[in-house]
């Protein structure tokens, strides 16, 4: 139900769904700008990486792209174009100073005559994405933050169409209902409507296309075109005017080969009626700038005389320079001669400045080999010093290997000690049923809050209402009595095994009452 490109007030027309020219139609593409250098800005995931891809017709901007601070540029030759993207960090909520900076440095300096175009991205569906654009304060921020020729050149591009279908509804109810009417109408209705179903390759042409078009459209086609020497407009005009001729013939030369397809017709003769319209405004945007250019020239011609004028009195000031330049010359020759006497004096007084400083090293050299002598005698008293703390540390760790080995055997005799003390307690608890209340409490102090939880969901035989708020000790007592005591100690087996509680902190305490009663683990 929603077609590939929607325009307002446009519908769904033959020319939004047929592609421009089949792939095998025109390997030599005519295209209307050879360079076309855009600025893309959004929402945070709004899909400013996949409209930079689609653009550039390959994957430049990935995942790691959209969490820069700063703005990435990338570029791409694609068919006869020579594609620049700027993508500029995305906002979460209000637009932050930084990144309100990022996008005005982005459209004021990343481009000599500045971009073609800034691409608006908005995902349809996002409430997050478009809240910028529905509330008054968010609205009055983002009007004042471009000048008026900024927005002539802005278009909004609109991604996540299936969001559409979720809605049940075209692009242009879409934008009504969202309150978005006065965004599309400061662009002067400049927007599209990114597809889902084909993939950013199959949409790169057609998108490019578009783009050219709406750029086309605009009387000027950079950001900085008022900067631009009106010389050159004409000649950028004249250049562009020509392409959109080519474009026309090449699409009418199309028009013979799709003599049984009338949609496709239908759709090549619309993009031909649009280029003849713009081939026209290009036309008289063209002839105002050669009237301007015929206007200006008598006075040109006047500012000529002018400047022969200052010439002949550039050429006598360079004169009286050259003479002065001349006395100075000469000034500086007798300088010369003063500065090679001076560095001659300065020569004696360094040659005397070396004798002495030649005899002082002589001297320093004596102190140094006395000094090093000195060294050498209390490098060997150190020597000797090392020796003697060296045997005294050997005694102290032979010492200390004695004391270790005593404590050794202290340890084994305790060890042994409390084996049989071990054994004898295991023997006792075994066999008493106070023992094994004992033991079992300790089994439930091992679990964790979760898992003493799970256990008492497991422990069905006894009603929930009486274990709901039980403790350890509640619930260890409530087991004894309801399985009694040979039951109760199979029942922990079972149940650690459901948690699952397998670990030696329970298993080893829980192993010799299974023995005792002839159970295994």
């Amino acid at each position: 139900m929603v077609s590939q490109w929607l325009k307002m007030g446009s519908g769904s027309s033959a020319s939004d769904k047929i592609p421009l020219v089949e792939k095998d139609e025109s390997k030599e593409d005519v295209v209307l700008f050879e360079k076309l250098d855009f600025v893309i800005i959004g929402y945070h995931g709004a899909g400013k990486n996949k409209t930079g891809n689609i653009i550039l017709n390959k994957k430049e901007f990935s995942y790691w792209t959209s969490w820069s601070k700063q703005a990435v540029k990338k570029e791409s030759n694609s068919g006869n174009h020579k594609i620049t993207v700027v993508r500029t960090p995305g906002w979460s909520g209000k637009l932050s100073t930084e990144t309100k900076q990022q996008i005005l440095k982005s459209v004021q300096s990343s481009f000599t005559d500045g971009p073609n175009a800034l691409l608006l991205v908005i995902k349809i569906g996002c409430t997050d994405s478009l809240a910028i654009f529905t509330n008054e304060e968010g609205k009055s921020m983002f009007e004042e933050m471009f000048t008026e020729n900024v927005w002539e050149n802005i278009i909004v591009l609109f991604t996540n169409e299936k969001g559409l279908m979720k809605e049940n509804m075209p692009i242009d109810e879409y934008i009504t209902k969202l309150k978005l009417d006065w965004l599309i109408e400061k662009c002067e209705g400049r927007y599209f409507c990114l597809s889902d179903i084909n993939s950013w390759k199959v949409q790169s042409r057609e998108l490019i296309y578009n783009l050219e078009v709406n750029i086309a459209e605009n009387k000027n086609e950079n950001f900085n075109m008022e900067d631009i020497a009106t010389e050159n407009k004409l000649k950028k005009k004249t250049c562009l005017k020509n392409n959109l001729e080519k474009k026309c013939n090449q699409l009418k030369s199309h028009l013979p080969s799709y003599r049984k397809n009338k949609k496709k017709i239908e759709s090549i003769e619309i993009k031909i009626e649009k280029l003849e319209k713009i081939i026209k405004q290009k036309t008289e945007e063209i002839q105002e700038l050669q009237a301007q250019i015929d206007q200006l020239s008598p006075k040109v011609k006047k500012q000529t005389e002018e400047d022969k004028e200052t010439k002949e009195e550039l050429k006598q000031t360079k004169e009286e320079l050259k003479q002065t330049k001349e006395e100075l010359k000469q000034t500086k020759e007798e300088s010369k001669q003063t500065k090679e006497e001076l560095k001659q004096t300065k020569e004696e007084l360094k040659q005397t400045k070396e004798e002495s400083k030649q005899t002082k090293e002589e001297l320093k050299q004596t102190k140094e080999e006395s000094k090093q002598t000195k060294e050498e005698l209390k490098q060997t008293k150190e020597e000797l010093k090392q020796t003697k703390e060296e045997l005294k540390q050997t005694k102290e760790e032979l010492k200390q290997t004695k004391e270790e080995l005593k404590q050794t055997k202290e340890t084994l005799k305790q060890t042994q000690d409390k084996l049989t003390a071990t054994e004898e307690m295991s023997t006792n608890r075994i066999t008493e049923k106070g023992t094994w209340q004992n033991t079992l409490n300790s089994i439930l102090g091992e679990l964790l809050e979760d898992e003493f939880k799970k256990l008492k969901h497991l422990l069905t035989e006894i009603p929930s209402g009486k274990l709901e708020h039980a403790k350890q000790l509640d619930v260890g007592d409530m087991m004894i009595k309801a399985f009694g005591f040979n039951e109760s100690i199979t029942k922990t087996r079972d149940l650690m095994k459901r948690i699952p509680r397998n670990d030696p902190a329970v298993q080893d305490i829980l192993e010799p009452f299974l023995l005792e009663i002839g159970e295994a683990l």
